[in-house]
């Protein structure tokens, strides 16, 4: 009988939840978050030394588990974890997770400015 109490009880308290949830009177979370029109820059940071790579800059990513794998095209921009770059020959659009990055070159084609980052933070 106790246990019929107890169950009835849950049952009653899971109910009054969620209609409270699904009538929008109580919330979990008051923080809402919009999405960005617009790819973003990409910001690196690396030991208080910084650097912004513009959406359409020349890029190329390597992977930190494979070295021998990488990108290379025109930055896209970042989005959601992710790096997306415009590929030169296919113009498809390539993604990289942010975690997955081993070093980020940047500069114009055939340019002699380069910034090597071990890694994004």
């Amino acid at each position: 009988m106790n246990n019929q109490k107890t169950l009835l009880v849950g049952l009653l308290i899971t109910a009054a939840a969620i209609v409270l949830f699904e009538t929008g009177t109580l919330r979990l979370d008051q923080n809402t978050f919009q999405a960005q029109a617009g790819m973003a820059d990409m910001v690196l940071n690396n030991n208080g030394e910084g650097a912004i790579i513009e959406v359409g800059s020349h890029i190329m990513v390597t992977n930190k588990f494979e070295s021998e794998s990488f990108i290379a095209g025109t930055l896209v921009g970042v989005e959601s974890g992710a790096i997306i770059i415009k590929d030169y020959k296919s113009d498809e659009a390539l993604t990289l997770a942010i975690s997955d990055v081993g070093r980020v070159v940047h500069g114009e084609q055939k340019a002699l400015g380069k910034y090597f980052f071990k890694g994004l933070k």
